[in-house]
């Protein structure tokens, strides 16, 4: 994605301090997207790097609160029309189902059983995908596990 180049494309869309909250997302984001595409880090980059993941998620949290409520928004007939469609694909694919086995119930799940928590870009590096930062950010409470290579 392209943060920089989308806030001028944003700017002035929203009424206030609606818009003052959206551009301020924005550069926290294209902040945060910068430093998490460095392929080497430093101990100085990681801690920009955690504290602006904090930082964005702050401000995530902050414009669902208080814009996302305030902002009326609806689907138009062709986003409707395409879920409509995604949900009865969805729908004739899924088969029923018996009960689930006892032994599927105790298999380990996609991330396996031997797990390490991680502590940001020292750990993994930025070739993982920011997605697990993300995480972090929409789930602030919930640790990020990954199998042990």
């Amino acid at each position: 994605m392209h943060f920089q180049c989308s806030i001028p494309v944003f700017e002035g869309l929203l009424p206030g301090e609606h818009n003052e909250r959206l551009m301020d997302l924005l550069f926290v984001f294209a902040h945060w997207h910068g430093l998490a595409k460095l392929r080497l880090h430093t101990d100085h980059t990681v801690d920009i790097l955690d504290t602006t993941t904090t930082l964005l998620g702050q401000h995530l949290r902050d414009f669902v609160e208080h814009t996302c409520n305030a902002v009326s928004t609806k689907e138009l007939k062709r986003e409707y029309e395409a879920r409509k469609r995604r949900e009865a694909k969805k729908k004739s694919k899924s088969k029923p189902r018996g009960p689930k086995r006892k032994d599927d119930a105790a298999e380990p799940g996609p991330m396996g059983s031997t797990t390490e928590e991680l502590t940001g870009a020292e750990t993994i590096g930025t070739a993982v995908p920011p997605l697990i930062f993300v995480f972090g950010l929409i789930f602030p409470k919930q640790r990020v596990v990954m199998r042990k290579l």
